[in-house]
């Protein structure tokens, strides 16, 4: 399991390392969270402590649709706060990578190879003369 959070971590800092802090207390898991506090995954004053289902423990081991999912690896199940509703923080969030997979990425794919075959039209133009 441990293997997982660290991979699903690629796509967002809020699992490991992103936390923020407000004046109030709250620990929040990422910038974009602060102000939230359905999303704030602990409390640092009087003590700090932790929410048990918060965003902290959210990787693709624990949101259910993501165990088989083949953009899971890249994903990590995406960011929560895309999530509509916040009251379960273990939905997975699809849409972002695989709109980047089979419309984004063709395109760059489309527009490189494009400018790579320009450049090398130049270079033979210009080795010839």
């Amino acid at each position: 399991m441990g293997s997982y959070k660290t991979v699903g971590s690629l796509g967002c800092y809020a699992h490991d390392s992103g936390y923020m802090v407000d004046p109030y207390g709250y620990i929040f898991p990422c910038l974009l969270a602060v102000g939230i506090n359905e999303l704030a995954i602990g409390t640092y004053y009087p003590n700090v402590e932790f929410k048990e289902n918060s965003i902290r423990n959210r990787n693709i081991d624990t949101i259910p649709e993501c165990r088989e999912c083949t953009y899971s690896l890249l994903c990590g199940g995406g960011c929560a706060l895309s999530i509509d509703d916040y009251s379960d923080v273990f939905k997975p969030v699809c849409f972002n990578i695989k709109n980047q997979i089979h419309n984004i990425l063709p395109t760059f794919f489309n527009a490189t190879m494009q400018n790579n075959m320009k450049a090398e039209s130049t270079e033979q133009v210009c080795a010839k003369t």
